[in-house]
């Protein structure tokens, strides 16, 4: 009796060592999508204490490798690195007598990491620059889109060539609009897009406190009549908030026309507020256009030699002033 119990025991140790050892005893599920150029590690698979782990040559990533840690369960195996190649890679792992892994990865390219200027409050025909700084991925073509929306959010107008990093916005009306660019990232087949964030433009009119003059006009000096010339008038206009400004066009000047001889009060107006200045004005001169005979002398025969007698005569004087 105990022979044939030994005989069943020897048995039964031959038919386990003839089995193949399971392929882990502990597997994981697959890392799936990994970035170029973002270090990871991850957890394959627990086998047991002892077994021979190796890659399949050609099988990983560029830049990944497999390592073993021992841990509580048994040999922890993980795939991991910096990936340097795009594409889909089947990783085949060896963990001996015949037995392997097979942990398919997607290397993809990187999000990107997008910064933008801040959103800004200007006035009417200011100088507007946005910007949008984009994280830099080594062997990567980027290529930039701005659009314009009247929404913070929704759809947007594509900007026809603003495809540069800087924008400078339209600053001519005066409301809010938003804008946003389209990133692109370009390697060989694969291109990746990310979109900014809104960046928000209110254009506003300032309120003007208070304006002088800045520069005066070259002439300062006219005859009656004479239209009056701005040339190198500008004003120098101060806003509510501070800020200053000068200008040489856009205000109002009033008159326009010279007619009152003497010192002469010109009139600047500009967003309610208005300064002034004087200008010189002279009796306008009085030049002869033409003469028109309109009543011969009198006397119309002579002798030889006799003096002319004019009277009775009358001439039509036409001046610049008739």
């Amino acid at each position: 009796m105990k022979k044939t119990v030994l005989s069943l025991a020897l048995a039964l140790l031959m038919l386990v060592g003839l089995c193949p050892r399971a392929a882990a005893d502990i597997t994981y599920t697959s890392p799936g999508d990994v970035e170029l150029g973002t270090p990871f590690r991850y957890l394959l698979a627990t086998v047991s204490a002892g077994s021979t782990v190796s890659a399949s040559a050609g099988t990983l990533p560029p830049g990944c490798s497999v390592s073993t840690e021992q841990g509580d369960a048994g040999l922890n195996i993980y795939l991991g690195g910096t990936p340097s190649a795009l594409g889909r890679y089947d990783c085949l792992v060896d963990i001996g007598n015949g037995n392997s892994l097979l942990c398919p990865i997607n290397v993809v390219m990187p999000s990107l990491s997008l910064s933008t200027s801040p959103d800004m409050v200007c006035y009417p025909r200011a100088a507007a620059e946005l910007s949008v700084t984009a994280g830099e991925i080594p062997g990567a073509v980027l290529s930039y889109q701005w659009y314009g929306s009247n929404t913070p959010d929704g759809g947007g107008d594509l900007i026809p060539f603003a495809t540069n990093p800087r924008y400078l916005a339209d600053t001519s009306y005066v409301g809010v609009k938003y804008y946003y660019c389209i990133v692109t990232a370009s390697m060989g087949n694969e291109t990746h897009s990310t979109v900014s964030r809104r960046i928000r433009v209110q254009v506003e009119e300032l309120q003007v406190s208070s304006i002088s003059v800045q520069s005066l006009p070259a002439k300062l000096e006219y005859l009656q009549g004479e239209t009056l010339d701005t040339t190198g008038l500008s004003i120098l206009v101060t806003y509510a908030s501070g800020e200053t400004r000068v200008l040489d066009k856009d205000f109002g000047v009033f008159p326009s026309q010279l007619d009152s001889v003497g010192e002469q009060e010109i009139q600047i107006s500009y967003m309610g507020q208005s300064c002034s200045f004087t200008v010189k004005v002279e009796p306008e001169e009085e030049l002869v256009e033409s003469i028109k005979l309109k009543e011969p002398p009198r006397k119309l025969r002579y002798e030889v030699g006799e003096a002319l007698d004019t009277e009775g005569l009358k001439l039509l004087v036409i001046t610049n002033k008739d």
